[in-house]
């Protein structure tokens, strides 16, 4: 589900729909498509964001492929994680886990669009509990991201039963855990045995994992000092929480990022530059996850700027991170490989299929067929005359139809050799792979029907070499150029959503006619497979 469909198709017909059942609706889709046979390489066709070693960190020994996070509360079940992990993800949180279950408000969800926000009912912490999490994550998850596991004391809990419920929470919950989330700062104890919990909490937990405190996005500056002057170098990060509390509920929207780079710069001005910081609050565009690591945050986290701006925002906050760390480095991007690396032999079979496809178009502009379509037909040209005075003009005008796709295809090859392969873009390559395949499978088609085509033979042999040439293995390089729509983030509110509809409504309706034209081919290249083997199956 690209942006420029998201915004254009998926978005306002979700958006027409109460926020709770658009979203179970939009998750067990993806849950259930991910399941299928080949579901999840139609995702990663889609969507799919490479992994590109200058994204890569270690949170203690935990290796992250990126610095872009899900937030556990936008899939609370985890539905549709499977789905979501190739989308350019580097962890995944998971919670908040209490030990016994939390029913969620009757009040239900509500969005502010204008101001680009989910407004959640208390209790926030609303999830099945904790035999429920366990059940879950001990079944096979599909991906290999690692499972932030946000761990959190029942509300209304004293400090000696948090800590009793923590200690459970990490046992039990051990075997799954990448890194622990801890989150009970919005609890009104006093500053006191606030810092005695925290301390024996990580304490408890030990060196094992990594262990982060969560900071509440309303919890004033004035609380949050003393506890980092306290526990600094007793956590390997901090983060900053999405939700922000109000009279209304839980806000978590565009609005929290301001909060969120107050926090942040609290957090380094204390602390130093040792502990991860994870900024999970106002992410919906690249520009605002840039901000936010300028700010001193070491990782960002999405979860309502996946609603506004589209599933493919984490792969564009992934490019921008990697165009800034290039121009930091001082780095430009690697220069395009040689012609015979591999996207000149893609070249040449786009040259070789314009040329066959000009072959076609002589023949089927002069002597329509050749001699061995007479000997399999047992008729001589004027013979097939004498049976119907159209025949002729009917294969010369299926002909004319096969050197028009040829010649497209080849120009097509050429241009994704070119100005895709060329640089080693993975959507480039995954085009190529995948119609090359499809297209070279096709000429078996012949023999469904007992008829053998030596021109086309000759040249699917010549031409095959070339495909299985520049498909060899290569890494993939990181995107050449920034993503787009960087300066969203500039934006007012309702403005910011106004022109990411308007840009993406721009490309969207040009997309969506070129996808509905290759549908539309797809289908009838399949129908006209079926036909043709069905019709010479009658004829034996």
């Amino acid at each position: 589900m690209p942006d420029w469909s998201y915004q254009t198709l998926f978005r306002p017909l979700l958006f027409k729909l109460k926020p709770a059942l658009a979203r179970a609706l939009t998750l067990q889709a993806m849950g259930r498509l991910s399941r299928l046979p080949g579901g999840l390489f139609v995702i990663r066709t889609l969507s799919h964001m490479e992994s590109f070693p200058i994204l890569e960190s270690r949170l203690g020994d935990v290796r992250l492929p990126s610095p872009v996070g899900l937030s556990g509360t936008l899939d609370p079940q985890g539905t549709a994680n499977k789905a979501m992990s190739p989308f350019g993800f580097g962890f995944i949180e998971v919670g908040p886990v209490t030990v016994r279950a939390i029913q969620a408000s009757p009040a239900g969800i509500r969005r502010e669009d204008a101001a680009e926000a989910i407004v959640y009912p208390e209790p926030y912490a609303a999830n099945a509990g904790l035999d429920a999490a366990v059940q879950r994550l001990s079944r096979k998850q599909g991906h290999s991201l690692p499972l932030f596991i946000r761990l959190r004391p029942m509300p209304g809990s004293t400090p000696e039963d948090a800590y009793a419920q923590l200690r459970q929470l990490a046992s039990a919950l051990a075997p799954y855990a990448a890194a622990w989330y801890i989150d009970l700062l919005d609890e009104a104890w006093p500053i006191e045995e606030v810092q005695d919990l925290l301390q024996r909490v990580r304490q408890a937990l030990g060196p094992a994992k990594p262990v982060l405190l969560c900071v509440p996005l309303s919890l004033a500056a004035e609380r949050l000092r003393p506890l980092l002057s306290q526990g600094a170098a007793a956590w390997d990060g901090f983060v900053n929480s999405e939700a922000e509390s109000t009279p209304a509920g839980a806000v978590v929207g565009r609005e929290g990022k301001a909060r969120g780079l107050a926090q942040t710069r609290l957090i380094r001005e204390q602390c130093g530059g040792a502990p991860a910081v994870v900024a999970a609050c106002g992410v919906h565009e690249p520009q605002d996850a840039l901000e936010l690591l300028q700010a001193g945050a070491t990782y960002v986290q999405l979860h309502s700027g996946l609603v506004y701006a589209g599933p493919g925002l984490p792969k564009r906050i992934n490019e921008a991170i990697i165009a800034e760390r290039l121009q930091l480095r001082g780095e430009l991007p690697e220069a395009p490989s040689s012609f015979w690396s591999g996207w000149g032999w893609m070249c040449l079979l786009g040259i070789g299929m314009l040329l066959g496809g000009l072959l076609a178009w002589i023949i089927a502009a002069t002597s329509v067929v050749l001699p061995y379509d007479l000997q399999f037909l047992g008729l001589s040209r004027s013979g097939i005359g004498e049976a119907n005075t159209r025949l002729l003009g009917f294969m010369s005008h299926d002909r004319v139809t096969l050197a028009g796709t040829m010649i497209s295809i080849g120009v097509l090859y050429y241009q994704l050799a070119r100005y895709g392969l060329r640089y080693g873009q993975h959507w480039a390559k995954t085009a190529l792979m995948v119609s090359g395949l499809v297209g070279f499978s096709s000429f078996f088609l012949y023999f469904g029907y007992g008829y053998f085509d030596p021109l086309h033979a000759l040249v699917a042999m010549l031409l095959l070499p070339l495909f299985v040439l520049s498909m060899r293995g290569r890494a993939d390089r990181p995107p050449k150029e920034r993503p787009s729509l960087p300066c969203l983030a500039a934006c007012p509110m309702g403005a910011a959503a106004a022109r990411r509809a308007r840009l993406c409504a721009d490309g969207g309706r040009g997309r969506h006619l070129l996808g509905g034209g290759d549908a539309r081919v797809r289908a009838a290249g399949s129908g006209l497979s079926v036909h043709y083997t069905r019709a010479a199956e009658r004829s034996e």
